[in-house]
């Protein structure tokens, strides 16, 4: 962490051309920052200005306008400033150089303004990672378990379940003064709340798996022969040009992956080398890649037409499906303005019929008249077959980390132990209390600067 009597400054909006640009600085400074640049002699506290921006020669950078926060009432506890300047490049240039010459004023860290307000008590660790969370989400159910991090939801359910650990452990202890009789019943009273406690964090453990997916995307790979119009059907679903189509065989010959938003999820497509012989080096190590990506993912979209029915074509399917197990699959049955297109969809049903229980929809990516409707129907057809299948209840969803899974795994681990040492009073205490420490740790009772720093390294710099 950067010296905490030296001030920090960044540019808190994104770097480029717009009407505004934020720049933030924290630290002692900042008054004094007001009066040289602003000619601003008493800033009142959250009242904003507009003035004349000066560099050190008292030449004007800019028309701006600042505000001034006063600590402890700042973001980051500390004297807060925030100068709105033209978005500018030039701008923006000037103002940090500007900055940076003067004393006690460097360049903030990734997340270092997030990080002094954690210090200085004015958010949770579990606050920080959920508006970081909140500022890169790019889906609805991102910004929706986001939320929950950020505005206490997550912070709640850990303080509830510290309160029924510590009521618990007062309930332990408390066991040694009781009667015989009064003792069997307490202790099966406790036995419940244990159980109840246990129960959630396993419900949460599960969400976090969830979680993941709306944070990094459902996989979807599209795969098949070459030449069945897989990048064709890749090119509409992304509404983009990233697929080359041509009518030569093996035109595509690695992976090409777009994120698309598909109601409220994040959903990645890939595009693959169609699958076949070949002595095509460059080609072979595509049909590799392609191989290995259907093998690792869950969720495959087949593609196939009238055309691309062939027995080399069939063998290279049943050698694939004889290499992989527990996958859902959908069919995408192409060119159906072919002439020949319903005797060969039950040639390919015949040939692969492990395949005639798998859900398909047929499509035309060739008419450019239908292919808002063809979109429709494709979309609805992944969102009934593969996105329904992963929804939850988003406002049950409160953790993401790696580390908010380690910690619940040990908190989790602790209360099964406690809950079979109930005849042993003192060891089932030392449990529950280690347990308890578990909790503490998610909400941000992290004993290492170090730890800290991994944590607060993943943000972004202005925040």
């Amino acid at each position: 962490m950067a010296n905490k009597d030296k001030s920090i400054f960044a540019l808190s909006t994104p770097w480029g051309i717009s009407g505004i640009s934020v720049i933030r600085v924290s630290g002692k400074g900042c008054r004094n920052l007001v009066k040289t640049m602003c000619s601003i002699k008493s800033p009142k506290p959250r009242y904003i200005y507009n003035c004349n921006l000066k560099d050190k020669q008292r030449n004007i950078i800019d028309n701006i306008m600042v505000v001034y926060f006063n600590s402890p009432k700042s973001f980051t506890g500390e004297d807060m400033l925030e100068l709105y300047t033209h978005g500018s490049i030039a701008v923006i240039k000037r103002v940090l150089s500007e900055l940076s010459y003067l004393p006690n004023l460097e360049p903030a860290q990734p997340g270092e303004f997030l990080k002094r307000a954690y210090f200085n008590n004015k958010i949770s660790l579990i606050q920080a990672e959920g508006i970081n969370h909140l500022i890169k989400s790019e889906t609805e159910k991102q910004r929706i378990v986001s939320s929950n991090m950020s505005f206490n939801g997550t912070t709640s359910l850990c303080e509830k379940i510290k309160e029924d650990i510590t009521y618990i452990g007062a309930l332990v202890d408390a066991t040694i003064e009781f009667s015989e009789e009064d003792e069997s019943t307490q202790k099966s009273n406790i036995e419940k709340l244990i159980y109840k406690i246990i129960k959630e964090l396993e419900s949460q453990l599960k969400g976090i798996e969830t979680t993941r997916k709306i944070f990094n995307g459902l996989n979807i790979i599209v795969f098949g022969p070459p030449n069945v119009g897989k990048s064709s059907l890749f090119n509409l679903i992304t509404n983009s040009d990233n697929s080359i189509v041509t009518s030569k065989a093996g035109t595509t010959r690695d992976l090409i992956q777009v994120a698309l938003d598909v109601e409220g999820y994040k959903v990645n497509f890939t595009d693959t080398a169609g699958l076949r012989h070949t002595k095509d080096d460059i080609e072979l190590i595509g049909i590799k890649r392609t191989t290995k990506k259907i093998e690792s993912e869950d969720k495959l979209m087949l593609v196939l037409s009238p055309d691309s029915y062939n027995k080399k074509n069939v063998k290279s399917l049943k050698d694939l499906f004889n290499k992989i197990t527990k996958k859902e699959i959908i069919i995408i049955f192409n060119k159906e303005d072919l002439l020949n297109f319903k005797m060969s969809q039950k040639k390919w049903f015949d040939a692969l019929p492990f395949l005639k229980k798998t859900r398909f929809i047929t499509t035309n990516c060739v008419d450019k008249k239908t292919k808002h409707k063809m979109l429709r129907k494709i979309s609805k057809f992944v969102k009934n077959e593969f996105i329904e299948k992963e929804k939850a209840n988003d406002n049950n969803l409160f953790f993401t980390e790696y580390r908010h899974e380690a910690h619940l795994k040990k908190c989790l681990k602790f209360l099964k132990s406690s809950y079979n040492l109930l005849e042993k009073v003192e060891l089932c205490s030392e449990e529950l209390r280690l347990a308890l420490k578990e909790i503490e740790s998610i909400e941000g009772n992290v004993d290492s600067e170090i730890k800290l720093d991994i944590i607060f390294n993943k943000f972004c710099i202005g925040k």
